[in-house]
């Protein structure tokens, strides 16, 4: 009876429940897409992160070789330093070392200093790297021969440059 006195549904009523339910079922689309776009963000975060595992992995790894490493170069380190306190020979000459490789650096510095550092470099190279025309070179005494050849060498340059300083 109720239903009886109750106004008839009209067009309009029909048209007004069903726009009501398609905006609910744009808005439950829209919610879908955002948490499908939050479950893609999260899948690239977890991946992202996996990577970083992985490279974390790595890096501990390389960290912990670098650990025993270093442990084993001190334990060589202190087997070497016994070693050479117990033999004072060692020791001298690892300090005639050391005072030999300072005269080197110093000369070094100095020739490289030099303006005609060139011009010694290239008489040295040809001085080390003998020609057919050194033969004769070969019958003088050992400790002469490099001499020798290095004077030759000087000998041969100076008489280039001054052709070069001649030439008009």
């Amino acid at each position: 009876m109720i239903s009886l006195s109750r106004p008839a549904l009209q067009q309009s009523d029909l048209d007004a429940i069903e726009i009501d339910s398609l905006k609910k079922i744009a808005a439950a689309s829209e919610d879908i897409e955002a948490l499908e776009a939050r479950r893609t963000t999260q899948q690239e975060q977890i991946a992202t992160l996996e990577q970083q595992k992985g490279e974390m992995e790595i890096l501990v790894q390389r960290a912990s070789l670098s650990l025993f490493l270093q442990e084993q170069h001190r334990h060589h380190s202190d087997r070497i330093a016994k070693a050479i306190k117990k033999s004072p020979s060692i020791t001298q000459s690892l300090d005639e070392l050391a005072r030999i490789k300072e005269k080197i650096d110093a000369l070094e510095t100095e020739i490289e200093t030099d303006p005609n550092v060139e011009l010694l470099r290239s008489v040295i190279n040809s001085a080390k790297s003998p020609t057919r025309d050194d033969d004769w070179v070969d019958d003088v005494p050992h400790p002469f021969r490099a001499y020798v050849r290095l004077l030759r060498r000087v000998a041969e340059t100076l008489a280039e440059s001054m052709k070069l300083v001649i030439r008009p």
